[in-house]
């Protein structure tokens, strides 16, 4: 059962020392606890006052993120959250994580979201995220228990939450080369394309009800196309999950399948499908190398999974 309390307790309980870095150098744990109280009551001033982070501004893309997530989602942060911890991360650290509401007027809705911020390994605010679906992040985190591969399946959480946040914060680019035909590193704070990289997974059809190879081709321009327009007309647009499930290829060693049933609301247009992503951490970083969109799909049978593809090693 998680403990209730304040953001303001969370900022006395680590705001001990309040003397001024001199050097950059990376931090532990207990250090970051120090200065990340500061960072939390910038990120509470820029959404609920309007107040502007000279440090930020100078972080282009970090800025414009920000202006992004506001702009779209009309945030502000609250004060109750439940218990908040700094957790280490592939890059650096996260915080995890920030309660707050979005609104969209056109749309008459309200959603409760997780900002998590990302601190690289100086203690500097480099990324902000809406979290995954409240839960999840626990529950892929006592699965990673009989595999031992947290470290991955956090990797996967983290990208995600970068995916959900592109779309509702519009970022076209960042969708584009998520679904490009060449295999996307997935760590950092932008997604790059890897157009020299190899494909070694075949899809094959197991059901003859599951879409050929063409058909995933179609779907997955058309959703882009469609995204754009979307972006461009909608005064309001809202991504969830119902679904999101990661799953270990058992007979290839770093394989992994991501599924996720997702719904978009927006003004006067609402629809659902069915992502699935085959990632691979074999190399020297992650990368995607299948993406799989299949927009009002109900049938499991039709269902791309893992399953349906073999590796060429």
């Amino acid at each position: 059962m998680s403990e209730s309390f304040t953001l303001n307790t969370f900022l006395e309980e680590f705001s001990n020392s309040q003397e001024q870095v001199e050097e950059i150098e990376a931090l532990d744990e207990e250090a970051l606890k120090e200065i990340v109280p500061d960072h939390l009551k910038n990120v509470q001033a820029y959404f609920n006052e309007d107040k502007a982070n000279d440090v930020w501004e100078q972080d282009e893309f970090l800025s414009s993120k920000l202006e992004r997530l506001e702009r779209h989602n009309n945030l502000s942060i609250s004060n109750n959250t439940s218990k908040s911890n700094i957790k280490k991360t592939l890059e650096g650290w996260e915080f995890r994580q920030l309660s707050s509401t979005a609104r969209y007027p056109s749309v008459n809705m309200q959603s409760k979201e997780y900002l998590i911020p990302d601190f690289d390994s100086t203690g500097a605010v480099v990324d902000v995220n809406f979290g995954i679906m409240d839960g999840m992040y626990d529950e892929f985190r006592r699965q990673s228990t009989y595999g031992k591969d947290w470290d991955k399946r956090q990797v996967m959480i983290k990208f995600v939450e970068k995916y959900r946040t592109a779309y509702m914060t519009r970022d076209l680019s960042q969708l584009g080369t998520m679904f490009a035909d060449q295999a996307v590193i997935i760590t950092g704070r932008v997604l790059r394309a890897d157009a020299d990289d190899t494909n070694n997974f075949a899809y094959e059809q197991n059901q003859p009800t599951q879409p050929n190879v063409e058909y995933l081709r179609q779907t997955k321009d058309e959703f882009i196309a469609r995204q754009k327009i979307l972006f461009e007309t909608k005064p309001d647009i809202h991504l969830g999950f119902s679904t999101f499930n990661i799953i270990r290829k058992n007979n290839q060693e770093g394989i992994y399948g991501i599924s996720m049933r997702q719904s978009y609301t927006s003004t006067n247009y609402s629809d659902e499908g069915y992502l699935f992503l085959l990632i691979d951490f074999n190399g020297e970083e992650p990368k995607i190398y299948v993406r799989a969109w299949q927009p009002q799909e109900w049938s499991e049978d039709a269902l791309v999974e893992l399953g349906n593809f073999r590796v060429n090693f």
